[in-house]
């Protein structure tokens, strides 16, 4: 009968004297509020056991609603080693249960441990559990821990604590914690005890401290007289009879959580207090609480990192603009009245670290954010820090300061947080939102967040994430992981997704992306892994993975294969990472351009040199650029390009005034020179020394040297001095004359023509063959002698640029007469 009671009671069908108590009608709750409130607490409490104990729904409805609030899950350790890290922390608590966060906390200004942590549990049985046993070895020092609201309070409150706690002192270099515990163990059950470890060296300073659990343990060990440890007599006394001074417990004063109450101050997210104040952690004082109607106020006023000016005026509005910080003009507030000028504001290494510590304690100790959350924030967000210490100019405590202002004048966590994922201030102050100012109640964004952070991405790349695929924080909870996996199932690691994922947020956004699928499919196909591909890209640029796509196809459809392709890439990872590809793309569609054939760009590229693609382009605009500035014609500019186009890529050529200074030549002496000596460009490079050109005369006189040695002259003998006599005019035309003899002797009928005739057919035959478009050698004989109609059926229409490049040559031709 006992059972089928129970189980009606289970399945909501509780009827006590003839009316129905688990009715959802507000009459029946009023009904049952009415009766439950005269009782006492420690009435309420033996009810609640009972019906827990009979009917396990209701326990674990108790167990939900107390685990619900941080302050009944959270611990406050001190007594760590200096060398205890947060990993070593929570390892020696997990005993207890799953840990929902630990850390250790460190001195901003030195960057070592406080010797004190925090552990903060997922359930409250967990707490409990580890109250039951509150002193641990860790790290060769015995730490202790007590619910993180109570602080040192509870420790010191404690009136026979100065006669349990002892002062050890000659103690040996060799003496650990477990050493010296196992010693003064055999008087009584230890509390607490140390050595004290120097903080530098974590080295022993010589003495130590033990407190027992009972006064009577304490006066043993005092009156023990084997008081020999390590091979040496030791001290033992009163720990507040050392040198006169009162016991001192692990942490000072200033950095001990202690209980406030805050009036109708800040409420605390996760936290239900019935008809008393929310409890925060900060410094003792005592402050009288706001009035409810300020305080309301003060709450609907948008807040952000700008203060107000002119403390001097009324800000008790309902809304302000962004970018303004919000509070009521209460001298209660502050025992003194706070300077608010800009001027001479102190900026110091140290005044920022104490300004970073002010906003650690309140994110995370009043504000209830995860530490490590709390700690990036503080760390990483400078500006809105700067302004902060702004407000108090001069001030000696700007910690205590800053801390007690934002006790009172809570501000826009979201600017903060922006800031400290690598965004500037004008680039989040699209993201912040109108209605919210405290990040918990933003919750997909924080879910969303933590999500990137426990991926393995570094903390300030999510800002570009955010930048370029906002809508991925507003993703509802477990679509993100799931994207992630799919991804996964492609056979990725970890370490590449995250790293791709802030290269190109946007393959976040819809379905996997099938371009950049394949483009890891392509280069698997020339045996590049993605962890190869993981080395080389860049965090601070964004990837386009379809323009990568683009580059293989066309390269591939150049002639390229697979193993020359993949060799090319590995050797120049740059040719697909820079610009994801496009400046390579840019440079083929420069060759394509000036007449270069689809079977030269691969050659040309296989042999590509050692430097940086970004760096290859900007030299080829820089030359181009020059060989412009000298006026060389459009068709020459092409074919120096075609032929030697990695090594105009290759130098950095100097300015064109500054060559021609050098050179000590005009415009079209410099053209002609970079014509007939195209490799002559490398010495007009940066870091390359010039020398002058030699002078007209001087060159005319080279020149015809040249020649008489060419044809078989000897050099220096008198044929020679009377053959440079006898000649007239410039020697550079002394070649074209004896080739137009050479011709005549073999052609007669070749003075039959005129000059225009045979220059204008050589023309267009040399420019089809460099385009290649002529194979073999043509008899200079048979090329004049065709008649017109053949020569623009076999040459000119021959190409299809053909009849523009002859009206081209006709014009130049005829226009030098």
């Amino acid at each position: 009968m006992e059972d089928v009671k129970k189980r009606k009671m289970e399945d909501d069908n509780i009827l006590i004297n003839g009316q129905d108590f688990n009715s959802s009608s507000s009459s029946s709750q009023d009904h049952l509020r009415s009766l439950l409130d005269p009782l006492s607490k420690s009435q309420l409490v033996d009810l609640l056991s009972r019906l827990g104990s009979q009917y396990p729904s209701i326990a674990e409805e108790i167990k939900s609603v107390a685990s619900a609030d941080p302050v009944h899950r959270k611990l406050f350790v001190r007594g760590l080693a200096w060398n205890t890290t947060s990993e070593t922390l929570c390892a020696a608590f997990r005993v207890h249960g799953e840990i929902e966060e630990g850390a250790v906390i460190y001195d901003k200004a030195t960057g070592k441990s406080r010797g004190y942590g925090f552990i903060t549990y997922k359930h409250m049985e967990s707490t409990q559990s580890a109250l039951r046993a509150p002193s641990k070895l860790i790290d060769g020092r015995l730490a202790v821990c007590n619910l993180a609201c109570e602080g040192l309070s509870g420790v010191s409150a404690v009136p026979d604590l100065a006669q349990r706690k002892l002062y050890i002192g000659g103690l040996s270099p060799e003496v650990t914690t477990e050493v010296l515990l196992n010693f003064f163990g055999r008087h009584g059950e230890i509390e607490e005890g140390s050595v004290a470890y120097d903080k530098d060296t974590n080295e022993s300073r010589g003495f130590g401290f033990v407190t027992y659990k009972t006064v009577e343990a304490a006066k043993k060990a005092v009156d023990d007289p084997h008081k020999t440890l390590g091979g040496r007599t030791i001290i033992v006394k009163l720990a507040d009879t050392h040198k006169g001074k009162p016991p001192q417990t692990q942490l000072p004063a200033a950095v001990v959580p202690v209980p406030l109450p805050l009036g109708a101050g800040y409420p605390q997210a996760g936290k239900a207090h019935a008809n008393t104040p929310p409890v925060g952690y900060s410094y003792p004082q005592n402050v009288p609480p706001y009035p409810t109607s300020s305080y309301t106020t003060s709450i609907l006023g948008r807040v952000s990192s700008n203060f107000v000016e002119n403390p001097k005026k009324s800000l008790k509005i309902a809304f302000l603009p962004t970018g303004s910080f919000y509070f009521a003009q209460t001298p209660r507030l502050f025992s003194k009245s706070l300077p608010f000028s800009n001027e001479n504001v102190s900026k110091s290494p140290f005044v920022r670290k104490e300004a970073q510590a002010a906003m650690l304690e309140y994110l995370h100790l009043t504000r209830n954010l995860p530490f490590m959350d709390a700690e990036h924030m503080s760390k990483n967000s400078p500006h809105f820090v700067e302004k902060l210490i702004e407000r108090f100019e001069n001030q000696l405590d700007v910690q205590r300061l800053i801390a007690r202002f934002l006790r009172y004048h809570p501000i826009n966590e979201f600017e903060p947080f922006f800031e400290s994922l690598g965004l500037k201030p004008c680039e989040y102050s699209p993201f912040l939102p109108l209605n919210l100012m405290f990040l918990s109640d933003d919750e997909l964004l924080l879910e969303n967040y933590h999500v990137l952070c426990n991926y393995g991405v570094v903390r300030n790349k999510i800002g570009k994430i955010l930048k370029e695929a906002r809508e991925v924080f507003q993703f509802d909870v477990g679509v993100f992981q799931s994207k992630l996996h799919a991804y996964e199932m492609l056979g990725l690691s970890q370490s590449f997704i995250s790293k791709v994922i802030v290269c190109s947020p946007y393959l976040l956004i819809g379905d996997v992306n099938t371009e950049f699928v394949e483009v890891l499919e392509i280069l698997k196909s020339m045996e590049i892994e993605s962890c190869w591909i993981e080395e080389h890209l860049l965090e601070q640029e964004t990837f386009n993975w379809s323009m990568m796509l683009r580059f293989l196809r066309l390269f591939r459809n150049l002639g390229c294969s697979d193993e020359q392709l993949g060799g090319l890439i590995r050797q120049h990872p740059g040719l697909l990472f820079e610009g994801s590809g496009s400046i390579a793309l840019t440079m083929i569609g420069l060759l394509l351009k000036f007449g270069s054939t689809r079977n030269e760009l691969c050659s040309i590229f296989l042999q590509f040199p050692r430097i940086e693609v970004r760096k290859f382009l900007l030299n080829l605009n820089q030359c181009l650029l020059f060989l412009f500035e000298i006026k060389m014609k459009v068709d020459e500019i092409g074919k120096i390009l075609r032929c030697h186009f990695l090594l105009v890529g290759s130098c950095t050529l100097k300015k064109t005034n500054t060559i021609l200074a050098y050179l000590n030549v005009g415009k079209k002496r410099l053209c002609e020179y970079i014509q007939e000596n195209p490799l002559e460009l490398k010495k007009l490079a940066l870091g390359s020394r010039v020398g002058r050109l030699p002078a007209e005369k001087e060159r005319s006189q080279l020149l015809r040297t040249k020649f008489l040695l060419d044809v078989g002259y000897i050099e220096n003998s008198n044929e020679m001095a009377k053959a440079l006599k006898h000649f007239r005019g410039r020697g550079a035309e002394l070649q074209e004359r004896f080739d137009c003899l050479v011709n005549a002797v073999s052609f007669p009928s070749y003075f039959n023509y005129t000059e225009e005739r045979i220059k204008l057919r050589f023309l267009m035959y040399n420019w089809l063959k460099d385009e290649g478009w002529i194979e073999g050698r043509l008899a200079s004989s048979t090329l004049i002698a065709y008649s017109n109609k053949t020569f623009m059926q076999q040459f000119v229409n021959r190409h299809p640029k053909g009849p523009e490049v002859w009206q081209t040559f006709k014009k130049q031709i005829y226009s030098e007469e």
